[in-house]
């Protein structure tokens, strides 16, 4: 979306939470379009369960900034997230 709009109201973003369907390609799309108008401090947070976090993060212009996130089931009765690092020097 080139809408003006879209990068004022992200622009003071802290994270994004990201959780569409397990594919790569879709995946490293929303990144580079989350970076494009976000802060360079914004987290990216992906859903994923099957994706390796670094390959979500390979290539995009903030590596350090991108997370994994995993919701144990059954959702409601455990209030846990697990939370995976995607990047380490």
């Amino acid at each position: 979306d080139d809408s003006p709009h879209l990068s004022r109201h992200w622009s003071d973003c802290d994270v994004v939470v990201e959780a569409v369907f397990e594919s790569l390609d879709l995946k490293r799309q929303i990144l580079a379009d989350v970076e494009a108008v976000t802060p360079s401090h914004c987290v990216f947070a992906t859903n994923t369960s099957a994706i390796p976090i670094a390959s979500i993060a390979d290539g995009c212009a903030r590596p350090q900034n991108v997370v994994g996130m995993h919701y144990f089931s059954p959702v409601p009765s455990m209030p846990l997230l697990e939370i995976i690092p995607g990047w380490c020097e």
